[in-house]
C-alpha cells in the first residue's frame, strides 16, 4: 500500500511549547520501516506488522500511522478498529510507540490517531502505553484529558532478565521449581519444538486447558494465522512437553525486539505429578536466552502483586481471578515484578462511550466471578 504523507502544521488543536519541527505523519509506512521502529524503541509483538495481520482475519482493521522526522520514524501506532453494537472502538494495544517526554512528537501522533479514529466512525479511542507510569505518561494523559479504562492486556507481569549468564539463571529459580525441573527430567520429561503442523495438536490442549480452567480460547484458524505471520519468520516457538510419547503440555511464545513473549500456555490433566510445566517453562527461557533474547516476558499476573510492588506495599498472600491460579507456578522462575501504566480511553462520541464502559465493565465483573467460583468448584471437588 502506498504511504500517504501530510504535513501536519495544519494541527492546532494542541499547544506545543517547543519551536515547530519538521515532523511529517504517515499513514501504513513501509513494513520495513515500520520494523526497524519497533527494533529501535523494543515495542511489543502487538504493534507489529504480523500482528496487524492476524487481526485483520480475525474480524478486526488495522492501520498503522507514524511520525517521521528527517525520513526516519520515530514514533507510530497501530490502531485496531472493530464494530460493537454501539459503534465501532478503536484500539491501540501496547501502543502509541513514542516517547512520552516529547510533547511535539506524541502530541502530532495522537492528532492523527483521532483523525483516524474519527474518520472511521470510531466512538472511542483506548490506548494501552507500553510503559510504566511516570510524570511524562501523566502529563501526556492531562493534556489529552484521557480517562483512566480497564486494561485489555495483563497491566502486571514479571520479567526475567536473560542477559545474566546461564549459572546466574539457574540460581534465581526458586528452590521449588528447581527441584521440580530436576524431577521431571528424572521422571521422563522431554521437551520437543513443534512445527507448523503440530499448531493443531496445541490448540486442541489449549482448549483442553480452557474447558478444565473456564476460559474462552481463539479458534484454531486463529492460531494458524499467528503461525502463518510469526512462525514462518521465526518469530514464534511451539514447544511440546512429552512422557513416553504421550503431550502433557505446551506453549507458544513469540519473539519481537529482543524480548520472548509467553503468550500462550497449555496442559493436560494427566500427568501432572510429573511436573512437565516446570521443564517446559524452563527450556522455553533457556532457548531464549540462547538464540538472544534479552528479556523473557511471563505474561501476566495478578495486578494486585504489580500495585504492592509499585506501592511497596507487602505482596498480598492471595486473591480472585485467574492469573492467581497461574501467578505461584510464573514467580518461581525468577522474574522482576513490572507494572505498566494501564489502559485510557478518549471519548469521541460520549454518550456511546459511556454505554459501551457500561457494558464492557459488566461483562468483565461477570466473567471475573463465573471464573473464580468455578475456580472454587475445581478446587473442593479434587479435595
Amino acid at each position: 500500500m502506498v504511504a500517504t504523507a501530510r504535513s501536519v502544521e495544519r494541527h492546532s488543536l494542541v499547544r506545543i511549547e517547543q519551536p515547530p519541527r519538521r515532523l511529517t505523519v504517515e499513514r501504513e509506512p513501509s513494513e520495513g520501516a515500520w520494523r526497524r521502529l519497533i527494533d529501535a524503541t523494543s515495542a511489543s509483538p502487538l504493534q507489529a506488522a504480523e500482528w496487524g495481520a492476524v487481526k485483520r482475519e480475525t474480524g478486526w482493521q488495522a492501520i498503522r500511522v507514524a511520525v517521521s522526522e528527517h525520513d526516519r520514524l520515530i514514533a507510530g501506532a497501530q490502531v485496531l478498529l472493530r464494530q460493537t453494537p454501539l459503534g465501532k472502538v478503536a484500539y491501540v494495544p501496547r501502543g502509541p510507540i513514542a516517547d512520552y517526554g516529547d510533547p511535539q512528537v506524541t502530541d502530532t501522533l495522537m492528532l492523527e490517531i483521532t483523525e483516524l479514529a474519527r474518520m472511521h466512525g470510531a466512538i472511542a479511542l483506548r490506548i494501552e502505553p507500553n510503559a510504566r507510569r511516570c510524570a511524562d505518561l501523566d502529563a501526556f494523559a492531562r493534556r489529552w484529558r484521557l480517562s483512566p479504562a480497564n486494561p485489555v492486556q495483563p497491566r502486571s507481569t514479571l520479567i526475567v532478565d536473560l542477559t545474566l549468564g546461564p549459572v546466574a539463571l539457574w540460581d534465581r529459580l526458586s528452590q521449588r521449581t528447581r527441584y521440580n525441573i530436576r524431577l521431571a527430567s528424572r521422571r521422563g520429561i522431554s521437551v520437543v519444538e513443534g512445527e507448523e503442523s503440530d499448531v493443531p495438536l496445541f490448540h486442541s490442549l489449549l482448549a483442553e486447558t480452557g474447558r478444565r480452567a473456564g476460559f474462552a480460547v481463539h479458534s484454531r484458524e486463529y492460531f494458524e494465522s499467528v503461525w502463518h505471520h510469526f512462525g514462518r519468520q521465526g518469530l514464534a516457538r511451539l514447544l511440546f512437553a512429552l512422557r513416553a510419547g504421550t503431550v502433557l503440555s505446551a506453549a507458544l511464545d513469540l519473539t519481537m525486539a529482543g524480548t520472548t513473549y509467553h503468550l500462550y500456555a497449555a496442559s493436560s490433566e494427566a500427568g501432572r505429578e510429573h511436573k512437565p510445566n516446570d521443564l517446559l517453562q524452563w527450556e522455553a527461557i533457556r532457548r531464549a536466552q540462547c538464540e538472544g533474547s534479552r528479556t523473557y516476558d511471563m505474561w501476566g499476573i495478578p495486578d494486585e502483586v504489580g500495585q504492592a510492588c509499585e506501592e511497596g506495599w507487602p505482596e498480598p498472600a492471595s486473591g480472585t481471578g485467574g492469573l492467581w491460579g497461574v501467578y505461584a507456578f510464573k514467580r518461581g522462575f525468577g522474574g522482576a515484578v513490572v507494572r505498566y501504566s494501564g489502559a485510557f480511553d478518549l471519548p469521541l462520541v460520549p454518550a456511546r462511550h459511556w454505554l459501551w464502559r457500561q457494558t464492557v465493565d459488566r461483562v468483565r465483573w461477570l466473567k471475573t466471578n463465573l471464573n473464580a467460583a468455578a475456580a472454587v468448584t475445581r478446587t473442593r471437588a479434587e479435595r
